[in-house]
């Protein structure tokens, strides 16, 4: 037994301050693992990647802040397989990156980035995460038992940074859902407002298909949200929540933590507490989403067919298949809002809010309300609308989203009138079932791939399976920063 720099070693691997690795029976850093260490933290092209530097090597991972290169050190145990090549997962303090040597793919256990990296980044800040440096009283072991134990949970990743424009050129806008057509349409929301860049970000190029393989309940995904490296994806047998990026998933059902329904519409989160909108009810989540409490029509819901959910403070909004519920008083009771006060129809997909206004995509029109869902005035094809079947909505200001049957439908003037955009646009499909906006930039996820425009809708750019998508019919889209999530009937694509 030796000691090195106070730590007392066995036969393990143990990570310490003094140095980016230490194995037992070599007390000093050697040349090839200096010149590992100067590659480490540098920017990557392809993930999964294990190249060698001297005699030791490097792994390209695919971590929220990009493609970063780690240096791989060995293991106790036999090597865990892996399924996407770059993938990050976090155990026990240790990092481990999915390599592809040879054609075979398994977990690679990493080192500390070097501290000249996590000091000039900041790794938190940069989104790049970091197996832990070992101390005297908590050494870091990377074992591949401990890897392979799915009763040790994985840690989550460093969180990501949305943008890193300057805060004077950022504006605070709301954010929406995400909904398809049908009886049932699917939807994603998000909190209320977000701080997003004025400018465009930079399109995607690759999507990686996460599917049941990963954890997912169901390959058909009907909604997705994102915050941090926690990700919500509605499927079609329950919520499924990944705390790794988009990695892996552990999938919530009537069974394990109390939903309403398998069948799954939609989520949206806002810090711990997730709304997921089922087909038996409106289920409410107060710890991250390991138990809920289910709101149906015994709570004032019009229906338990709930298709939709925006949330602001206390007031939280369902779309169901009889009116629109409000509740003020965080989803414990509810008031109905129907024909009667002026919606266009009490099948509503829909809904999106911003202060005392409140939109409403429904099946005969998006029905606006300006004193906070109490009365409602109808816009159709006659303002301009793509159609009158709605199934989302989104709005910035004066600026409103349409997302309809025959295209997205943008107004400038509050929702006054619209002027349609579609295929002709470059829409890979003029059936719209979801829209999204992040500072410049609409998503619109449509039945011939998930459709991008960085010029207010004047054109757009398509992405399809081609391109790494499950299916190329998407129900959903969410973007966060440069990563950009498209539920779809195959599987959750997430953008590389």
């Amino acid at each position: 037994m030796k000691r090195v720099s106070g730590l007392r070693l066995t036969n393990c691997l143990v990570f310490t301050a003094a140095m980016v690795l230490v194995s037992c029976g070599d007390n000093s850093a050697t040349p090839k693992t200096k010149n590992a260490a100067l590659s480490a933290g540098t920017a990557c092209a392809q993930p999964g990647k294990i190249s060698k530097v001297a005699k030791s090597s490097v792994v390209c991972a695919r971590t929220p802040g990009g493609k970063t290169w780690y240096s791989t050190t060995s293991a106790r145990g036999k090597s865990v397989a892996c399924t996407t090549p770059g993938a990050v997962r976090k155990k026990k303090g240790v990092v481990w990156v999915c390599g592809v040597e040879k054609g075979k793919k398994t977990w690679r256990a990493t080192a500390p980035l070097p501290e000249v990296v996590t000091q000039l980044a900041g790794a938190s800040a940069s989104g790049q995460v970091s197996t832990d440096v070992g101390t005297t009283s908590k050494p870091v072991v990377a074992d591949n038992n401990v890897l392979a134990n799915p009763a040790i949970a994985d840690e989550p990743l460093a969180p990501t940074v949305a943008s890193t424009v300057p805060q004077s050129t950022t504006t605070t806008v709301a954010q929406s859902p995400t909904s398809t057509v049908g009886s049932t349409v699917p939807e994603t929301t998000v909190p209320a407002t977000t701080t997003t860049s004025t400018t465009a970000v930079p399109l995607p190029t690759t999507f990686t298909n996460r599917t049941t393989a990963d954890g997912l309940g169901a390959n058909r995904v009907l909604g997705v949200v994102a915050t941090g490296t926690t990700v919500y994806a509605a499927t079609d047998f329950g919520l499924s929540i990944s705390t790794n990026g988009g990695v892996t998933f552990t999938n919530r059902t009537t069974a394990n933590s109390g939903l309403g329904n398998n069948n799954m519409n939609g989520v949206f989160a806002s810090g711990s507490t997730i709304y997921a909108a089922t087909r038996g009810g409106l289920s409410i989540s107060t710890d991250g989403g390991m138990t809920f409490t289910n709101r149906t029509t015994a709570d004032g819901l019009g229906s338990n067919v709930v298709n939709g959910i925006f949330t602001s403070g206390t007031t939280v909004h369902a779309a169901t298949n009889n009116g629109l519920g409000i509740s003020t008083d965080d989803g414990t009771t509810f008031t109905n809002r129907t024909t009667a006060d002026g919606l266009g129809s009490n099948l509503v997909y829909g809904v999106f809010a911003s202060g005392s206004t409140v939109y409403v995509g429904t099946s005969r029109g998006l029905s606006i309300s300006t004193d906070g869902g109490t009365t409602f005035t109808n816009r159709t094809t006659a303002n301009g609308l793509g159609s009158n079947l709605v199934p989302k909505v989104f709005a910035s200001g004066t600026t409103v989203y349409a997302a309809t049957t025959n295209g997205v439908s943008i107004s400038t003037d509050g929702g006054t009138t619209f002027t349609n955009f579609t295929t002709a646009n470059g829409l890979g499909r003029n059936t719209v079932s979801g829209i999204f906006v992040s500072g410049t930039t609409i998503y619109a996820a449509t039945d011939g791939g998930v459709s991008i425009s960085t010029d207010g809708g004047t054109t757009f750019a398509n992405f399809t399976t081609a391109n790494g998508l499950g299916g190329n019919s998407s129900y959903g889209v969410f973007a966060a920063g440069t990563t950009v999530y498209v539920a779809t009937f195959a599987g959750l694509g997430i953008s590389d």
